[in-house]
């Protein structure tokens, strides 16, 4: 029998609580109570507020500011359907991240969640694709849905 790939349990509190439930209070309908004034004016958490827009810093990279100003912060956001991390400087991550003790890659070019086989170094990698609490984590040492043995590292046995 084979084994089944299992992410890590804390990554229940990961991407895999993504809730996309509305807030019962309708009194503010862009952001929900739970996401206001936090953290120091900034947003932490799984449901992403209505409203916003990216911004393009000199550097290159990118922050996304909410309506009312505030900017996600070790906050996991869903635009339009694609998730994207942002880290402790509000930047728009790229490359391998690690949160609750999962990997994840995101796009080197878009930002953009991973999910599926995808080649990074020279290696092939699976993310698991199913929004059921781990969507995007790296799977590690076991066999993929798809039947393919993955090593302690994530990477492709061949």
């Amino acid at each position: 029998m084979k084994k089944i790939c299992i992410a890590a349990l804390a990554a229940t509190l990961a991407l895999g609580t993504m809730i996309t439930a509305q807030a019962a209070d309708t009194t503010e309908p862009t952001y929900p109570k739970q996401y206001r004034s936090v953290n120091g004016g900034r947003l932490r958490g799984l449901k992403s507020p209505a409203g916003g827009a990216w911004e393009e810093l000199a550097d290159g990279t990118w922050k996304y500011h909410f309506a009312e100003g505030l900017e996600a912060t070790d906050y996991w956001l869903e635009i339009d359907g694609t998730w994207y991390y942002f880290g402790h400087d509000n930047i728009m991550q790229t490359g391998w991240v690690k949160d609750d003790g999962n990997w994840y890659y995101m796009d080197l070019e878009t930002g953009a969640l991973f999910t599926g086989w995808h080649e990074i170094g020279g290696k092939w990698y699976y993310f698991h694709e199913e929004g059921d609490g781990f969507k995007g984590t790296l799977m590690v040492n076991c066999v993929t849905p798809d039947g393919h043995t993955v090593d302690v590292n994530g990477a492709l046995v061949e």
